[in-house]
């Protein structure tokens, strides 16, 4: 549950930054596999996973713990209704 937790936050605040016009989706990810050598960024991991299912994790995640760094995302929540499945892994 650790690494799903960390990686749901992760996708939540790139969906953040998205929002707030810090970059777009391909350079948040790009940032984050060269940067800090993650294998996938945060928003192609949500997207295999499924962006259903990581908003449905961040809101138990919310729910259980009264954080608000858990509340989905505003950017998150449209883009996991548009998306009807999980995509596979980019490399």
């Amino acid at each position: 549950m650790l690494v799903l937790r960390t990686l749901a936050q992760l996708a939540n605040s790139a969906a953040d930054a998205v929002r707030d016009g810090v970059s777009d989706e391909a350079d948040i990810d790009s940032a984050m596999r060269f940067g800090a050598n993650y294998p996938f960024g945060p928003l192609a991991w949500a997207r295999a996973f499924g962006l259903a299912d990581a908003v449905e994790v961040l809101s138990h995640i919310a729910q259980d713990t009264g954080e608000e760094m858990y509340r989905p995302s505003q950017q998150l929540l449209p883009m996991a209704s548009a998306t009807p499945g999980a995509a596979p892994f980019a490399t």
